[in-house]
């Protein structure tokens, strides 16, 4: 009946292709391209997301607060990099906003998991921008790309931080896309370099019971858990050891808790993206909720054949997917603007980092496209921890 996904804005701009001959609803948690709210080329597809458009105004905003005007730009090698590049620099330079440097970071395609020095996959573009962050005066970078196009970039800042001991702190601005905290490995954490950082991320909020959901999961009947332990606990489950691929000699017991991880390995909140997923699917259950209920009015569909399981189309969820207007169990009104997205903004999130792996992330700000101007972006600035380097400058 639905599909819910969060591809990348390249994969999710051809799915509906596919997808538009069933008149299939696309419900998308990840990507954030403004070409999708084109309702002739897009009618099947609804974002449980905000507008990119907002982030890059709010981006602007940010910098302009602080009257930071002198910085440096790092996006990945991809349409989402070039797309902000297009869209976001003449918004700067309308600001008075220059940039130290420009730079694509090349994807690397090899996971690298850190410790062996030698097998650091650096290349041509990542020896430059290496040597960019080692030389520049600038103390504000803007970051933009997903979890797998910044992989290069957390190789750089490892090499900084633990082979030749100058971490680089900059105060980081990253962009929702990348959400840094749940995508780094425990043995792939840079505290130093990321202290301080300014985040967007999607908005989110405690949904009761998620807590106990996350207690109660058990890895021995769940393979996508077993990752996870294995990953996060550096431990195998003997019957995955060929899937998961683990190093790990010691096996896993299942009883070991997620709680105990430090918050940079797994945080036990719901993420704005979990969220997300969340509202989606309960989205599409109001949305067919909503076409069962209406058999009271309607006993017949179409051409008169009773209205079941059985006989149902997805063509016909869409009327009742556009007009869904619910509150979720955390007490958030969920509805689909008239681009099929939600008109919510972004939170501003400022990220904490300790030596013992443990990080705070504090909401210090947000963004509200429907709020006038002066009160779309607000910003608690008292409430930000800076890295101590940049308090020095």
């Amino acid at each position: 009946m639905a599909i819910i996904g969060g591809l990348s804005s390249h994969n999710s701009k051809q799915m509906p292709h596919i997808l538009n001959i069933y008149k299939m609803a696309q419900i998308s948690y990840g990507s954030f391209d403004p070409a999708l709210k084109d309702k002739v080329q897009f009618p099947s597809v609804y974002r449980m997301i905000p507008n990119e458009s907002a982030q890059y105004v709010a981006i602007v905003k940010l910098l302009k607060h602080f009257g930071w005007t002198w910085i440096g730009l790092l996006v990945s090698d991809d349409d989402s990099g070039a797309m902000l590049l297009k869209a976001l620099i003449l918004r700067l330079l309308q600001s008075s906003i220059c940039l130290a440097f420009s730079e694509i970071l090349p994807t690397v395609n090899k996971h690298w998991e850190g410790g062996n020095i030698q097998e650091v996959p650096f290349n041509d573009k990542l020896s430059k921008i290496h040597l960019i962050l080692s030389s520049t005066d600038t103390n504000v970078i803007l970051v933009h790309g997903d979890s797998r196009s910044m992989e290069g970039l957390r190789v750089i800042l490892y090499f900084n931080e633990f082979v030749e001991m100058k971490p680089t702190e900059k105060v980081w601005i990253i962009t929702v896309q990348w959400d840094f905290a749940s995508t780094i490995s425990k043995d792939f954490f840079t505290p130093s370099s990321f202290n301080g950082t300014l985040s967007f991320a999607l908005p989110t909020k405690e949904v009761e019971g998620y807590v106990q959901y996350l207690n109660k999961i058990n890895p021995k009947e769940n393979y996508f858990a077993a990752v996870l332990w294995a990953n996060a606990f550096q431990c195998s489950f003997p019957q995955h050891t060929h899937d998961i691929h683990s190093l790990n000699t010691s096996n896993c017991t299942g009883e070991e808790k997620l709680s105990s991880l430090p918050e940079s390995v797994f945080e036990m909140r719901m993420s704005g993206q979990s969220y997300s997923i969340y509202n989606a699917v309960y989205a599409v259950a109001h949305a067919l909720h909503a076409m069962f209920s209406s058999r009271s009015k309607y006993k017949a569909w179409g051409d008169g054949i009773t209205w079941n399981l059985q006989n149902i189309h997805p063509w016909q969820l869409h009327s009742f997917l556009k007009h869904i207007h619910f509150n979720n169990s955390a007490g958030e009104e969920i509805f689909f603007d008239e681009n099929g997205e939600l008109g919510t903004g972004y939170d501003i999130i400022n990220t904490v980092t300790f030596p013992n792996q443990s990080i705070r992330r504090v909401r210090i700000g947000w963004t509200d496209p429907q709020a006038p101007e002066g009160k779309d972006v607000i910003i608690q600035q008292n409430s930000i921890l800076w890295n101590h380097i940049f308090i020095k400058v």
